[in-house]
């Protein structure tokens, strides 16, 4: 379900940003390869004007609130590999 899921999925390790799985619809939406994805956090490619909020959704995760999973759900922008904002 993960991996040939038609929408871009990302998996991120506990407590960090780090990403630690990349889905095939990621790669090809975002122009990254998934190794590329594999050595960023998910912070390098957030408007730094969302980072805060950000890092407070992956906080309430790791914690297992979750509060900011409904809080913050939808689509964000974030930096493609060609520099443009999607």
């Amino acid at each position: 379900m993960f991996a040939r899921n038609p929408l871009p999925l990302v998996g991120l390790r506990r407590r960090y940003d780090v990403f630690l799985e990349v889905n095939d619809t990621a790669v090809a939406h975002d122009g990254y390869s998934r190794d590329e994805f594999l050595r960023m956090r998910i912070s390098d490619i957030q408007p730094p004007e969302d980072v805060p909020r950000l890092e407070e959704m992956v906080t309430s995760i790791a914690d297992g609130t979750g509060q900011g999973v409904r809080r913050h759900a939808g689509r964000r922008r974030h930096r493609l590999k060609d520099s443009s904002w999607k």
